[in-house]
Formats: structure tokens, C-alpha cells, sequence
């Protein structure tokens, strides 16, 4: 594991336990949905970023489900929401891209090596 991903390991941690969770709640999820939703919150927090709006971004219902789970923890982890009295420190817009885009690397491999979901299978087994 690389320094980044050992001091952020929570945050991506709490990323992939909402991916799961879309994927538990619907099985026809994909990998390919997995990157479709984690490359449209990439978009959206780096346009914030940068001070520019973003449209609307279409997407299938699997993978709006997805995105909707992961946005609410990134916003969480921004401290921009709360929940109950567990809110860990806010971390920043960059960290959270990093994360997003880290855990878009592990899906890429993962799915060359195990198929449409490949990243899935993987992963669930590692968390509750």
C-alpha cells in the first residue's frame, strides 16, 4: 500500500463500503458503473475546485445509485454533513478526488483481472 492510501485508508475505506453497499442493494451493478459514478463525482468536486459549474450528468439508474451512496460520504468526510456523533476532521476537495481516483485505479485493475465485476467481488469480501 502506497504512504497516501496507508494515512487515508478510512476514507477509502468509507468510499468502497458505500460502492458495496449499491452493489448489495442491486447485483446487476457493474464495474463499469462503479467508474461511471466515481468519474462523474471526480468531475463535479474538481469543477467545484476550480471555481466552475458543472451540468448534469446522465447516467444509468445502477450507477446514479452508486454515485449517490459515494457523494454522501464525500460530502460527509468535506464536514459538510453529520452524522450522529461519529464526524471524523474534515479532509479537503483534493483529497477527496485523490481518493475517488485511487479507488477508480483499484476498479480498472481489478476488472481487467476478474471481468464486469471483477472490482466488486473483490472487494466486498474485505468489508462487512
Amino acid at each position: 500500500m502506497k504512504p497516501w492510501e496507508e494515512k487515508n485508508f478510512d476514507v477509502l475505506q468509507n468510499l468502497e463500503f458505500q460502492i458495496v453497499e449499491a452493489y448489495r442493494a442491486n447485483p446487476a451493478v457493474t464495474d463499469f458503473d462503479v467508474t461511471d459514478a466515481l468519474d462523474a463525482l471526480c468531475r463535479q468536486y474538481s469543477a467545484e475546485m476550480a471555481e466552475r459549474r458543472t451540468g448534469e450528468i446522465a447516467m444509468d439508474p445502477r450507477a446514479q445509485a452508486v454515485y449517490q451512496n459515494v457523494r454522501v460520504v464525500c460530502e460527509w468526510r468535506l464536514g459538510r454533513t453529520t452524522q450522529g456523533d461519529q464526524n471524523p476532521p474534515p479532509i479537503t476537495l483534493p483529497e477527496v478526488v485523490a481518493a475517488l481516483r485511487t479507488i477508480m485505479k483499484s476498479v480498472k485493475r481489478w476488472s481487467e483481472r476478474g471481468g464486469k465485476r471483477g472490482y466488486l467481488d473483490f472487494v466486498k469480501n474485505y468489508l462487512p
